[in-house]
């Protein structure tokens, strides 16, 4: 029943109105494309094939072909909007379903490791707090991080042999073996999917060692290492295989050092503005987890902010895998603290204040929550792509005159080519180079108008010309007329959902 609590949250939470809020992000497009092409039987997509390793792209690849996506949603052959917003329902609600699983192992890995009070509280954070919101994306991350938890659940139920008592006297023997097995596969497959949670081995690894025997300790942790190693280790020996290995090491060269800069600092600043409670209260856990010597949230955290300080480059989304550990901690925070405080302890306020406050706590967050996620802020893009399906010649139609090129943001790409099946070359407005063919299509979107306006950037030199010598064929303006504002809180998290319930203007020059 107590864990039935934070689920039906998550549920409201991360299922609620998936194709209003968040507003659709440029990677959503990049992942979709790559799952796409594993769906259509042509394979790894060979664009930016070392940008991140594969198996992202693979489980959403499976987990949309088992629904039968797209065939099954019986699309319209015009690309209306009811087909489009089809199109992105099922994935989004795939990546909510995987925050609801976390929320469980939220609980379950709090429970295990501290008591069932933490747990509650935790996986009740994590349901209703308003930067959980990242988690409705279909990013790398949000496929990530359930195999991360789930590699650290099964570290934390480890108890080598050891014989414990239930309640009926019954003695309950733990088979390791297995469990560390797949402790070590699960870990390996959150790298497989995103590199920089290899800073996650310590952290498991710790629970492993500590879990084992004295006898084991060393043992253990070998087999752990095996699968934890081995299964990141085919990105590169397949590019060794196939003869690409140097665009590997390009890939990850450029991913790490060549990426424009982006510093920690900033994204610690846009958490803070988008949910400052969450970071205050994490942080106060992760100070009061090092004065109890609390190893297993130390480990979780500091070794990855380190990670990603001296990368460089990190956005909002890169920090996902921490928010789990922040919950933890802020819940312990508020639940062992006022005990250890004489004044509250004097006036017997030790079961009171602590409800009172993590219930303040809970329903803030909760309506915070709720406001961002009841809004309305893509139907614009909808629209666009409606009309762009529209506009395009189908795969079938062999005169060589119909090609054209679309110029866009690179999430205007995939639905039409590969839910519609249309036919055209695609220029991301980011490239800076011309239309493959005479004829284009452009979509003009706040992203694509701010492009323009930023003299500093050679792509803007191009897009301007292809804007000035084209010709409006639609404006599409947005269902919700809302105006928010951006310095109110919550609305500050629309800061991150730029040209969101914006107009966009379709152009072509013919």
């Amino acid at each position: 029943m107590l864990l039935a609590i934070p689920l039906a949250l998550a549920a409201f939470t991360h299922l609620w109105n998936p194709l209003g809020y968040p507003s659709v992000h440029i990677d959503e497009g990049h992942y979709m494309r790559k799952a796409m092409s594993i769906l259509d039987g042509t394979g790894i997509d060979p664009l930016a094939r070392y940008a991140a390793p594969y198996f992202g792209q693979i489980f959403l690849a499976g987990a949309l072909g088992i629904v039968g996506y797209p065939d099954s949603l019986n699309l319209s052959a015009n690309g209306d909007v009811h087909s489009i917003e089809a199109l992105y329902l099922v994935p989004r609600v795939l990546m909510g379903l995987l925050a609801v699983a976390d929320t469980f192992f939220i609980y379950k890995i709090a429970e295990r490791r501290y008591n069932r009070k933490i747990a509650l509280i935790a996986a009740i954070l994590f349901a209703v707090m308003p930067y959980s919101w990242l988690f409705r994306r279909i990013f790398l991350e949000t496929i990530q991080v359930p195999f991360l938890l789930t590699s650290i659940l099964l570290a934390v139920y480890v108890k080598d042999s050891k014989i414990e008592k239930n309640n009926n006297n019954n003695t309950l023997r733990y088979k390791t073996i297995p469990m560390i097995l797949l402790s070590g596969a699960f870990l390996g497959l959150s790298i497989f999917t995103k590199i920089p949670v290899f800073t996650m081995i310590p952290l498991v690894g710790f629970l492993i060692y500590t879990n084992s025997s004295s006898s084991h300790k060393v043992g253990n942790l070998g087999i752990w290492f095996i699968p934890v190693i081995l299964i990141p280790l085919i990105w590169p020996a397949h590019a060794m295989i196939i003869g690409e290995f140097d665009q590997w090491i390009h890939g990850i060269l450029w991913q790490t050092t060549e990426r424009p800069s982006s510093p920690l600092s900033g994204t610690i600043k846009t958490f803070f503005q988008n949910d400052p409670i969450l970071l205050v209260l994490g942080m106060a856990g992760l100070i009061f987890a090092a004065v109890k010597r609390d190893f297993f949230l130390l480990l979780w955290v500091i070794p990855f902010l380190i990670f990603l300080y001296f990368i460089g480059y990190v956005t909002a989304f890169h920090v996902m895998p921490l928010i789990p550990a922040f919950c933890i901690a802020a819940s312990r925070f508020l639940v062992e603290l006022p005990s250890k405080i004489k004044i509250i302890k004097k006036y017997n306020l030790q079961q009171l204040l602590p409800f009172a406050i993590i219930s303040g706590i809970i329903i803030f967050g909760l309506v915070s929550t709720a406001m961002l996620i009841t809004t309305n802020i893509n139907s614009t893009v909808y629209k666009a792509l409606a009309v762009i399906v529209q506009k395009l010649p189908n795969k079938d139609d062999t005169n060589s005159t119909n090609s054209v090129t679309l110029v866009a943001s690179p999430i205007y790409f995939t639905m039409p080519r590969h839910g519609f099946d249309k036919a055209f070359y695609d220029r991301s407005m980011f490239s800076g180079k011309s239309p493959e063919t005479e004829r284009y299509i452009l979509v003009a979107d706040q992203a694509f108008k701010k492009l323009m306006s930023n003299t500093e950037r050679r792509s803007s030199t191009v897009m301007k010309s292809l804007y000035d010598n084209s010709q409006t064929i639609d404006i599409l303006v947005p269902d919700d007329n809302t105006k928010y504002s951006l310095k109110k809180y919550p609305y500050s998290n629309m800061r991150q959902n730029p040209g969101a319930a914006k107009e966009i203007e379709i152009k072509s020059n013919y």
